[in-house]
């Protein structure tokens, strides 16, 4: 057991732990961002540092890592020289909607299920065939009964799998990529920050990527994971094809500035007078050079020095953070209890 004490506000915080120093320096560090090796070598190179344990108290996927972290991390916070620094545990993660994982998995098993079906009656209709063939003994009609099988059912099972398996490997696609950019966010910004992903306002079917309530403001982040090169100048967003460029269906641009102006409209009616930032986050590697905008783009591999000094036009105030965040965590709290009582029902 460790105990914490803060010399801002002298409280006391309990830790129970259940594993010693030692052994927490011995477990190996995993994430998609840093070296991987014992916790403790890696903190005395610097090769990791005591805010990517503040993140993985609560985000790393093993049970060992997540008890390694918490041990290290209440050791380190019980020293005096790091009162100050307690400061650098990550900001929390509110998740407002669960659509992204739900509808790949139902894409998946829609596209499963209708390449099911189709080989399922390419099997009938091949036993058929075999079976007119047993009775008239024309091998020409049983060549030409399995090759129309054959190419019908495989047409059939072409056309309709192929928009199924296009919306899985899009939506798994979006998915992966709003997680990395998260994982950077919770490594890069402090306690001070709330994220919230895939938030929803009232009477909108869409939702708000990432948003982010904290000292630097309220942003709204747009997340991309495009395949291949995409350019944006004079807000204009184009994808590189065989053929040149070609004009995006959806303008990544327009799409963060709506959802900033429906951002502002819904804080407007809840009392707060608040500018709200936005910021578009490419999730790929992309040609720095490409990009021409007054919008803000942010790129994964520098997207923790990017966020590190956020600001915005008027600094909000302690209380309007809180106030915020609260609306906002009301927000998710009902949608999550609107995706939950629809599939139950299903």
């Amino acid at each position: 057991m460790a105990q914490l004490e803060n010399a801002k506000d002298s409280k006391q915080v309990i830790v129970n732990l259940k594993m010693t120093v030692e052994e927490a320096r011995q477990v190996i560090w995993e994430d998609a961002y840093n070296p991987r090796g014992p916790i403790g070598d890696l903190l005395d190179a610097k090769k990791i540092g005591y805010n990517n344990l503040a993140w993985g108290v609560q985000g790393a996927w093993k049970p060992e890592m997540r008890t390694a972290a918490r041990t290290l991390l209440a050791h380190w916070l019980g020293e005096p020289t790091t009162a100050e620094a307690t400061r650098r545990y990550g900001p929390e993660v509110v998740e407002g909607s669960h659509y992204l994982e739900k509808n790949e998995l139902e894409s998946l098993k829609m596209g499963s299920l209708l390449r099911g079906y189709g080989f399922g009656g390419a099997v009938a209709l091949s036993i058929y065939v075999v079976q007119q063939f047993i009775a008239t003994q024309n091998i020409f009609t049983l060549m030409i009964g399995l090759a129309f099988v054959f190419l019908l059912v495989g047409v059939w099972i072409r056309s309709q799998t192929r928009s199924e398996f296009a919306r899985y490997e899009d939506l798994r696609q979006g998915r992966k990529g709003e997680e990395s950019v998260v994982e950077v966010l919770r490594v890069a910004l402090d306690n001070r920050w709330t994220i919230f992903r895939n938030l929803h306002l009232p009477d909108r079917k869409d939702d708000i990527d990432i948003a982010l309530v904290g000292p630097g403001g309220v942003w709204v982040i747009e997340v991309k994971a495009f395949r291949g090169n995409v350019r944006s100048q004079n807000g204009a967003w184009e994808r590189q094809t065989k053929r040149g460029w070609k004009k995006l269906e959806q303008n990544p641009s327009r799409q963060v500035t709506e959802n900033a102006k429906r951002l502002n409209f819904y804080l407007q009616q809840q009392g707060i007078t608040r500018w709200v930032e936005r910021a578009v986050a490419l999730a790929e590697p992309q040609p720095i050079q490409n990009f021409q905008s007054e919008i803000s783009i942010w790129f994964l591999p520098t997207l923790e020095a990017t966020v590190s000094n956020l600001t915005t036009r008027t600094a909000p105030t302690d209380d309007e953070i809180k106030r915020i965040v609260g609306l906002f965590k009301d927000l998710a709290a009902k949608q999550v209890a609107i995706e939950e009582a629809k599939y139950k029902k299903n």
